[in-house]
């Protein structure tokens, strides 16, 4: 069989075990809202939510599978200091932004951590040209050329 042949019948497959798994819900709780009012795209987005999680599960145990396994590490790894940081933020700021970092969800933390480790290290270099006594590069792309100084890095 070719691979779309098996990628239909998987989406089929799902498409009727979410069907049967919403019809099994409403007859189980009595047509309970919960079941009742699930639309089939929502069914189906659980059965397909399942399915990757079995087929995550089952690819980490695979003898040949290191990248995933390095993936799946870095990851969890990075949601971990995306958590970190929004737990520390919200305590350690202003009054706006520990209001910010409270309401923040952790999707946005996700987001925003790289910015603002990017903007540390920005800071950090400005702070060792300044150092070393090299010209900052005050210009950020405007006037004479001349005087905007050396960038260490190319952003």
């Amino acid at each position: 069989m070719s691979v779309w042949l098996w990628i239909v019948l998987a989406f089929v497959g799902m498409g009727a075990l979410a069907w049967a798994g919403r019809w099994a819900g409403q007859v189980a709780t009595s047509n309970a809202p919960r079941f009742r009012d699930m639309p089939f795209g929502v069914a189906f987005g659980y059965v397909f939510a399942a399915a990757c999680i079995i087929g995550g599960i089952w690819l980490w145990f695979l003898p040949g599978a290191v990248f995933f396994r390095w993936a799946v590490q870095g990851f969890v790894l990075f949601a971990i200091a995306a958590f970190i940081f929004r737990l520390v933020f919200r305590h350690v700021g202003t009054a706006a932004t520990k209001r910010l970092f409270r309401a923040m969800p952790l999707t946005a933390a996700f987001g925003n951590q790289p910015e603002c480790c990017t903007c540390c290290e920005l800071k950090h270099l400005g702070q060792q040209r300044a150092v070393a006594g090299r010209p900052r590069n005050a210009a950020g792309g405007r006037g004479e050329p001349s005087k905007w100084g050396t960038v260490a890095a190319p952003w």
